[in-house]
């Protein structure tokens, strides 16, 4: 075990080392100088301080700060542009809200991500959990679409949504009614439609837009697979300890949620599954450990129980098609009722609930197919038969699973 562990560790080590995540893309320098090569894709759930970038995928690699930078992007994926903006630095979070409706603007230099490029231009500025969402018209300098939350009434809060107005203004054409601007959310899917719906009635040959943002998304899978199961028996003199290993079938559903970042490689997930298995053993107990006299015992084995696991999962992509991927876990052994030892008939012994962790390495295929091998940090489920023995059950010490996505 000790050997499989460290082979894992030095081929997991080997993936991250290897793995590219340089995608094609470019920065101009304040000169105007534009220099392409290759950009780390982070997918940033925040505006980036910073860049990773490459001339060449064999190159050295370079970080370029963005005070010496006024734009980057990736090829067809995203663009990030440099502005002297003013930004409203109201407190957004329940606790800290102002009794002010009125923004309360700080002149910085930011770098804003393009959402929209067009006669009228929509940008994002994201920090932790503030999203701020910028405009410019005719490539003007961008302006700030205002949204703020105020207590007007402690504790009753109240929305100043003069953004709508903002478009009203500046984004006027027939498909654009004070109606639809009133009932405009301040999310990037309501303003990146209405955005493009400007532009498409201003300029015929304008591309609509669709959003490359990584989304929050959701999956469902069958997970039928093997289970191996290690049964110990041991004497409470230190002699004679008897080990089997028993192989079940199980059979999970996992509900997954792919984060909203990092190109969704991070997900969690909740995994319930079924294993049962039942079989006939033995073993031998000491009476006399002076003469060394044993007697064998026969018993049966019942096992049947739902494992609930919760956990979160890495992927590392290997190319468009494959990916391999580690998952940690916490589970819990909810055994059945009769699930125990049964001794010849002069009693049944119930196993006990038990909580473990649980890790597992797999390979996916076209977002489809997967498999993983999982290894059990085990957890004990025990039994005394008399007073001489006790049995110890170690949960799952490596199961094989199959992997299907439904969607």
């Amino acid at each position: 075990m000790k050997k499989l562990f460290l082979l894992l560790t030095c081929l997991v080590t080997f993936i991250c080392y290897t793995q590219n995540n340089y995608q094609e893309g470019y920065y101009i320098e304040k000169s105007g100088n534009t220099v392409q090569g290759f950009v780390y894709d982070t997918d940033w759930a925040n505006s980036p301080k910073s860049i990773k970038f490459k001339h060449t995928l064999t190159a050295e690699e370079q970080l370029i700060k963005i005070e010496n930078i006024i734009e980057f992007g990736i090829k067809n994926r995203i663009k990030f542009k440099k502005f002297n903006v003013n930004i409203d630095v109201s407190k957004s979070d329940t606790g800290n809200l102002s009794h002010s409706r009125n923004p309360v603007f700080e002149e910085k230099e930011l770098l804003l991500e393009q959402i929209i490029a067009g006669k009228a231009s929509l940008y994002l500025y994201e920090e932790g959990s503030q999203k701020k969402y910028f405009y410019s018209i005719n490539n003007s300098n961008p302006e700030q679409l205002i949204f703020k939350e105020f207590y007007y009434e402690y504790p009753k809060i109240a929305q100043n949504k003069y953004f709508q107005n903002q478009i009203w203004d500046n984004l006027k054409c027939d498909k654009i009614t004070m109606e639809r601007c009133l009932k405009l959310k301040y999310e990037l899917s309501d303003l990146q439609n209405i955005f493009n719906d400007y532009n498409k009635s201003v300029d015929t040959n304008y591309q609509l837009v669709e959003n490359k943002k990584t989304k929050l998304k959701f999956n469902i899978s069958i997970l039928p697979g093997m289970a191996i199961n290690s049964i110990s028996v041991n004497n409470i003199f230190g002699s004679n300890d008897e080990n089997h290993t028993i192989l079940s079938p199980r059979i999970g559903v996992e509900f997954e949620a792919l984060l909203p970042f990092n190109n969704n490689k991070w997900s969690l997930f909740f995994e319930p599954s079924f294993s049962k298995f039942e079989k006939e053993l033995e073993y031998n107990s000491y009476y006399n450990t002076i003469f060394n006299i044993t007697t064998p015992y026969k018993y049966s084995i019942l096992y049947s129980a739902i494992q609930l696991n919760f956990g979160f999962r890495h992927q590392m992509f290997l190319n468009n098609k494959s990916s391999l991927f580690l998952e940690a876990m916490i589970s819990n052994d909810n055994v059945s009722k009769k699930s125990g030892i049964n001794n010849n008939n002069k009693g049944v012994y119930y196993f006990n609930k038990a909580f473990f962790t649980q890790f597992s390495v797999g390979y996916n295929f076209k977002d489809k197919y997967s498999m993983k091998v999982r290894f059990g940090m085990p957890g004990i489920i025990s039994s005394s038969l008399n007073e001489y023995t006790y049995f110890t059950k170690y949960n799952n010490v490596i199961s094989v699973i199959m992997g299907y996505k439904l969607f």
